[in-house]
């Protein structure tokens, strides 16, 4: 049932649950970099259990990559964390996917 809770909040934002929670949670934020954050309320703490379950086995399929964080967002499948690791200082956290891909042949 909380995971169904957030993935309406992923998918339906429109929706009045998903505006209040983004509203007083994560405002500035996507949910994928959400914390606890301070004096949660109980729905509030029932959805991050259900983000921890959620985002331990969630990857992103690339796609275009437009929306896709290199650094932030789970897309790397040959990692365990679905995320690219490196030992060099990450210059551009908000370093989009879709700009390391080939405009014209995609890869």
């Amino acid at each position: 049932m909380l995971a169904k809770q957030l993935w309406l909040i992923l998918k339906q934002l429109e929706i009045l649950l998903s505006r209040v929670l983004k509203a007083k949670y994560f405002p500035t934020r996507d949910i994928f970099s959400v914390t606890l954050g301070r004096r949660p309320s109980f729905t509030w703490r029932s959805v991050m259990a259900a983000h921890n379950l959620f985002c331990a086995g969630y990857c992103w399929t690339v796609g275009s990559g437009e929306h896709i964080r290199v650094w932030s967002y789970p897309w790397f499948p040959r990692s365990r964390s679905f995320r690219p690791i490196t030992r060099a200082p990450v210059l551009d956290e908000n370093l989009l996917v879709a700009e390391l891909l080939d405009p014209v042949g995609g890869e």
